[in-house]
Formats: C-alpha cells, sequence, structure tokens
C-alpha cells in the first residue's frame, strides 16, 4: 500500500512540474512579445515526438540517454527554425 501512495506522490510531483515549466514558458513568451502564441507547445510536443521515435528504436538505457538528447538537441533546432522563420522577419 506504502508503494502505491508513494507512486502516486511522485506520479502527481512530476506531472505538476512539467505543468509548471510549461506555464513559465507560456508567461515568459506573453511577457515579452504581449502577443499569445501556441508555438511553444509546439516545440515542446516536437521534443516528446522525437524523444518517442529514439527511444522506441533503441528501447533499452542508451536509448534513454540518446532519447534525452535528441529530443533537447531536436527541439531547439525546431524553436531556432521557428525563430528564423517567423521573428526574424
Amino acid at each position: 500500500m506504502g508503494t502505491i501512495a508513494l507512486q502516486l506522490v511522485m506520479n502527481s510531483l512530476v506531472t505538476g512540474l512539467v505543468l509548471a515549466i510549461m506555464a513559465l514558458g507560456f508567461h515568459l513568451a506573453f511577457r515579452t512579445l504581449k502577443v499569445f502564441h501556441l508555438a511553444h507547445g509546439a516545440v515542446f510536443v516536437s521534443g516528446a515526438y522525437i524523444y518517442l521515435l529514439v527511444f522506441a528504436a533503441f528501447p533499452n538505457l542508451g536509448g534513454f540517454i540518446i532519447g534525452l538528447v535528441a529530443a533537447m538537441i531536436g527541439a531547439g533546432l525546431v524553436a531556432w527554425t521557428m525563430n528564423a522563420v517567423v521573428y526574424g522577419r
């Protein structure tokens, strides 16, 4: 019984922290640009999809680490491309 309660607490904490990171990102984007847009969410989701694709290709511990690195680099590239194409003009 104790392990189930601990798992629920940890899942709630992780979910809350992910939502807090997204909310802070939306806040920073809105505060600087004065326009609310959902492009930040698209970058967040692109990182998750990249991680899923890499982890499915390498489903061991190496795939976990490689997936995290690939997701960070891929999301950064998506954000940089979006900035260059949309906001750079």
